[in-house]
């Protein structure tokens, strides 16, 4: 369970690795043959592993830099600073994917996408409204994180 707990970064990146695959496995049907896909859709793949990665990024550096365990990341209210980064890029990926999916019509890219996401809404209304459920929850682990005293690893 140590080495899990010191490494799950690793874990996290190998399954975001193995979901983007699959996922893009999965697009492919959909995209080819449609000259207005082939050329949107490798971009938005991209930009998806990377934002999926990044967390899972920041989380390794933390490990090389002495965070002894991912049970450390339960506790952001003990001051570490590579925690605080590993949160401050989950707001920061946050705010960035609500700003394209709201301001810059990214809910329609991502609707007009078939095979982007697995349950592939067609609406961008309702992709944005599935985003906001999802941030919702995010923002409440993260206030409940914050407020719960986590017992030692």
């Amino acid at each position: 369970m140590t080495l899990v707990a010191q490494h799950f970064w690793v874990i996290g990146l190998l399954i975001t690795c193995a979901a983007w695959a699959w996922g893009h496995q999965r697009a492919r049907r959909h995209v080819h043959g449609d000259h207005v896909l082939l050329r949107s859709y490798p971009q938005l793949a991209r930009r998806r592993l990377i934002f999926s990665a990044l967390p899972w990024l920041v989380m390794g550096v933390g490990a090389l830099g002495g965070v002894p365990t991912v049970f450390e990341y339960l506790r952001p209210y003990n001051g570490n600073p590579y925690v605080l980064a590993w949160f401050a890029t989950l707001v920061g990926i946050w705010i960035a994917g609500s700003h394209w999916l709201i301001a810059r019509n990214g809910a329609v890219v991502v609707a007009a996408q078939p095979g982007l996401l697995r349950i592939q809404p067609t609406e961008p209304e309702k992709v944005a409204a599935t985003h906001m459920l999802w941030l919702i929850g995010g923002i409440t682990v993260v206030i409940a994180l914050c407020l719960w005293d986590a017992p030692g690893a």
